[in-house]
């Protein structure tokens, strides 16, 4: 029974039944989805079941994860909150890989949040197909096709799941790639123009169809980030401690979003391999090379050190190892953010 509050409000979904075994399908559904135990995963208050459907009740989230990448202003209390969050998803994501349970359906509209939680809302009830096929010929109309090409069903999807159905180093994709859509708002850009980067000239805004556009924006933010480390540089209200774990994240990106799938790294690496996470001063512990992220950082071949002389060493995963004091070279992107205008994408469906 849920309590009897006036004030509390609830979000009922409905799944009608059309097929004769559709029901019970559901019920399973619903029944493993009750089993999951973790605070960055929701909770069902209650399910139920008629003749003509089925349907679940959660509490009412503040957000979507969508919905707060979407809001204007640059905090740089937002941009903490979002690289501690991104601990708080590998965490959920770990524990359900930990069960032999996939996730499938990882976008930002997927994840909620309430105050500072952020979790998994409900997902893997009443799914449809995992794969996608644009390139099917179909008689849907042109408006029709182009929707899809920015459903974040589809923009977030891993490679690998255009063909077969997805696995576990799908869902680090995924997450990956929901990584980086928060770390470029931490880092103060705009995602209708990292969308509009990585589509370039055609409709596709997808991150599985242009990696190298990906891997071009990440290196972007790193070098960025990097350089305001060395030469003092702290923008936006971002703390130097700050920078430093926004650069360990998005190392741990880049070996997020590789194209083959068993070249990613797995999320327990993440998680449970070199540290605890746990907060200092209300929240958590510093990310740099003594903390959290750092020490994963340097697992997966991305560690950087930091001198007295404010020069870098870089080790990555190929093995090579360099040493460099100067400013990197931004300029290759300048012109293009310098001259393109915001393009807005409308992102269809929900859940």
């Amino acid at each position: 029974m849920l309590p009897n509050n006036d004030d509390r409000i609830l979000i009922r979904k409905r799944f009608v039944i059309t097929r004769p075994n559709q029901k019970t399908t559901l019920l399973e559904q619903i029944n493993k989805f009750k089993s999951y135990d973790h605070k960055n995963i929701t909770k069902l208050l209650c399910s139920y079941a008629q003749p003509s459907h089925v349907g679940i009740v959660t509490a009412k989230a503040q957000y979507s994860l969508d919905d707060y990448l979407s809001l204007p202003g640059t905090d740089p209390s937002r941009s903490k909150l979002l690289v501690d969050w991104m601990y708080d998803l590998s965490q959920a994501l770990e524990y359900l890989h930990s069960q032999s349970i996939c996730h499938r359906h990882i976008r930002p509209r997927k994840i909620l949040i309430d105050g500072s939680r952020i979790y998994f809302g409900p997902f893997g009830i009443g799914g449809g197909s995992d794969t996608f096929s644009p390139t099917v010929p179909t008689p849907q109309r042109l408006d029709q096709i182009q929707n899809y090409f920015h459903d974040q069903t589809y923009v977030y999807a891993a490679p690998e799941t255009l063909l077969s159905r997805g696995k576990r180093f799908s869902d680090v994709f995924s997450l990956g790639c929901v990584f980086l859509s928060m770390m470029t708002v931490a880092q103060g850009h705009s995602l209708s123009l990292f969308a509009q980067y990585r589509a370039g000239s055609s409709q596709d805004a997808s991150f599985h169809n242009h990696l190298d556009r990906v891997a071009s924006w990440r290196n972007r933010l790193h070098a960025m980030t990097t350089s305001g480390q060395r030469n003092g540089i702290v923008g936006s209200g971002r703390k130097v401690r700050q920078l430093k774990s926004e650069v360990d994240w998005l190392q741990i990106i880049e070996e997020m979003v590789k194209a083959k799938p068993k070249e990613r790294t797995k999320m327990a690496i993440i998680v449970n391999g070199y540290g605890s996470g746990k907060a200092i001063g209300g929240r958590r512990r510093s990310l740099d090379g003594g903390g959290y992220s750092g020490q994963v950082a340097a697992a997966l071949g991305g560690v950087t050190t930091h001198h007295a002389s404010g020069s870098v060493v870089g080790s990555g995963a190929n093995g090579r190892q360099g040493t460099t004091g100067q400013k990197p070279e931004l300029s290759v992107f300048d012109g293009y953010f310098q001259q393109q205008q915001p393009r807005r994408f409308d992102q269809t469906g929900g859940w």
